[in-house]
């Protein structure tokens, strides 16, 4: 039997993390760490599994986002200056509003602050309405080396774009979309639906179909 799990801000970090992190476990390509009902004694009760997770939610109307975005490398140097960051704020602007299906308020700004070097501050501010009209705010803030983030993708990409190939599944790869801001080959930019066709590409291959 299905049990239903119905999160208000569906959209939210948190929200679409727990959904995609429970569609790993129940696919077993992710582990349990982290889940207390994942072990001893709380795993010996008769609790429903994962899989049977079915997840609805409750988006909210977002008013205004504005993102403001510091780092000292060569990516925060370059991206200062207004004619070579006009595609990222437009890229992110445009994603906002295919994800949300409707045009509101995105303000981006990148400044280069020399002292971070390559580490990364983000900072979210996100004026959205809720129940009832009522209005609410979000802010959330981030820190990490830029091009620590980045760089795990490399070798990923790599090595998928390189099983393709000898699958003989040359050109735009839809299946990767999840590791790009901007797709190719595909219309979906959610983030946990991207997540799926990745894991469908995986399992179709696995299971030799």
């Amino acid at each position: 039997m299905a049990i239903g799990v119905w999160l208000v801000g569906a959209r939210g970090n948190v929200a679409t993390l727990s959904m995609v992190g429970a569609r790993a476990v129940a696919r077993e390509v992710a582990g349990t760490t982290g889940m207390v009902t994942a072990r001893d004694p709380v795993a010996s009760l008769d609790m429903p599994p994962v899989e049977e997770f079915a997840f609805a939610g409750r988006n909210l109307r977002v008013l205004s986002r504005e993102g403001h975005n510091i780092l000292g490398n060569t990516d925060g140097l370059v991206l200062e200056e207004e004619e070579n960051g006009a595609g990222k704020i437009e890229s992110e602007g445009r994603l906002l509003e295919r994800i949300l299906g409707y045009e509101t308020h995105n303000g981006v700004r990148i400044d280069y602050t020399p002292s971070l070097g390559d580490w990364k501050t983000a900072w979210d501010h996100i004026h959205f309405e809720g129940f009832l009209g009522t209005e609410t705010k979000k802010q959330f803030t981030w820190e990490s080396s830029d091009s620590a983030l980045a760089a795990p993708l490399l070798p990923d990409l790599v090595r998928l774009v390189a099983y393709a190939d000898e699958h003989c599944e040359g050109g735009i790869q839809p299946p990767l979309a999840s590791f790009f801001k901007s797709t190719m080959g595909v219309d979906e930019h959610d983030l946990s639906g991207q997540l799926e066709l990745f894991y469908d590409y995986a399992e179709r291959h696995a299971e030799g179909r």
